[in-house]
């Protein structure tokens, strides 16, 4: 197990995570809340070194400083040494990946692995029914989210009107004017078609669907 800290609080058997996030996680940040991957993370450093107590802080929005203490926990010390051990002995020693899950991580393994298609077709085994099932709710569950998002978008426009700025409490919401220059490929490879080929960059890519 290693550990590369942000920093070693001077004297004290404690360390020190630094991090930034968005204003739209404020709320990740309320009161003794701290997000767990975080908490891992910071358990993780006292696991490896030995230390009693992590702090943590954070810069929300770009404007908002918070800073919090996590008190070492051996239970989740403990836990987390076993997880980690088996991830090492079974996976990276015996060069076993890991089942896929919904991380970025995975999802660039799986185009790491496999970038191309051979142009064949398998059959699939009975429990991808399942997983069929779950991509398809999730693909409507997906879509309803993203229609109340718009919705509510839209009433807040309106209510904004011609006003750029608009506040509510601690939140400002703004819908400003921009200006923005964009190059028009249909244009130039209709007056220019043989100069647009030479620049041309080929991109492989698999694309996914379930029909």
């Amino acid at each position: 197990m290693l550990a590369n800290v942000d920093r070693i609080i001077a004297g004290r058997q404690e360390g020190l995570e630094c991090k930034t996030t968005s204003a739209y996680k404020a709320g990740e940040w309320e009161g003794d809340e701290i997000p767990w991957e975080y908490a891992i993370q910071c358990h993780h450093y006292m696991a490896v070194t030995g230390y009693s107590a992590w702090w943590i802080a954070v810069l929300i929005g770009g404007n908002r400083f918070v800073y919090k203490r996590i008190e070492r926990d051996e239970e989740i010390i403990a836990n987390l040494i076993k997880i980690e051990s088996d991830f090492w002995h079974n996976h990276v020693l015996k060069k076993i990946p890991p089942d896929p899950d919904g991380s970025e991580a995975s999802s660039e393994f799986l185009r790491q692995l496999y970038p191309t298609s051979n142009g064949q077709a398998v059959d699939l085994p009975p429990d991808v029914e399942s997983l069929i099932q779950q991509y398809e709710q999730a693909a409507e569950e997906e879509k309803a989210a993203a229609a109340r998002k718009a919705e509510a978008e839209n009433k807040i426009k309106a209510l904004l009107g011609e006003y750029e700025q608009g506040f509510w409490k601690d939140r400002k919401v703004t819908w400003k004017t921009m200006t923005t220059n964009r190059f028009d490929t249909k244009r130039f490879q209709k007056d220019h078609p043989d100069l647009y080929r030479q620049y041309l960059t080929e991109s492989t890519y698999r694309r996914f669907s379930i029909k």
